[in-house]
């Protein structure tokens, strides 16, 4: 029986991977060079991927070339434009209601740093939605390891096997799954190109989380 529902959160209670490619995208365009989306697809929901985008522009530009500049500067658009749409991804405000009303635990297990864990879940004003939230940088290794899962069961009081993670990536359905709880898939617009079908289902948003869903797992 399924008494606690983890959730994810890049990409999943809220689009910050499309600004995260996006703010690559336009560094890359204001120097003249284009990174195209399925370089950028593969490395969604791991952490510091080997894809050195930073490396790899700087040689593009060559000599002279800036590389704390070309960060600091990608790293303020980034900031800049997931405040611009900081609102929860469809369907969650449904669930998050839903499962209070029922009275789920409800866990938040990212692999993102602390400190751009509490910028997400405090733009949002969803720190009271979760009962234990965990970041990558609080365990020994990051998604897709099972650690942070782990951990959020571990805080909630629920073994892994009667939680239920909430997870739009391949990595992090691998890292769900690796810590025993169900997964389901719930992938935005970048990671419908991965593969998902590790997750024990998928749906289209959030709000298709039902408790006929939740009970069936």
């Amino acid at each position: 029986m399924i008494r606690a529902d983890v959730f994810d959160m890049d990409g999943l209670i809220i689009d910050t991977e499309w600004p995260d490619y996006q703010s690559w995208q336009e560094l890359y365009a204001a120097h003249g060079h284009d990174l195209p989306l399925a370089d950028w697809v593969p490395y969604v929901g791991l952490w510091g991927p080997p894809l050195d985008l930073l490396g790899r522009l700087a040689a593009l530009i060559g000599a002279g070339a800036d590389a704390a500049a070309l960060k600091a500067r990608r790293r303020a658009r980034c900031d800049e434009l997931v405040r611009e749409s900081m609102t929860p991804m469809a369907g969650y405000d449904a669930l998050i209601q839903r499962l209070i009303a029922h009275e789920f635990r409800r866990g938040l297990a990212s692999t993102s740093s602390r400190d751009w864990v509490d910028f997400v879940v405090d733009g949002l004003a969803a720190r009271s939605h979760f009962e234990a939230i965990i970041a990558g940088d609080e365990v020994a290794a990051r998604k897709p390891a099972p650690d942070v899962y782990l951990r959020a069961a571990e805080r909630l009081g629920v073994p892994p096997a009667e939680c239920v993670a909430l997870e739009d990536s391949a990595p992090g359905i691998a890292s769900a799954k690796a810590a025993g709880m169900s997964c389901i898939a719930i992938p935005n617009r970048v990671t419908l190109l991965h593969d998902l079908s590790a997750a024990d289902c998928q749906v289209p948003h959030l709000g298709e989380v039902t408790l006929d869903l939740l009970r069936s797992l």
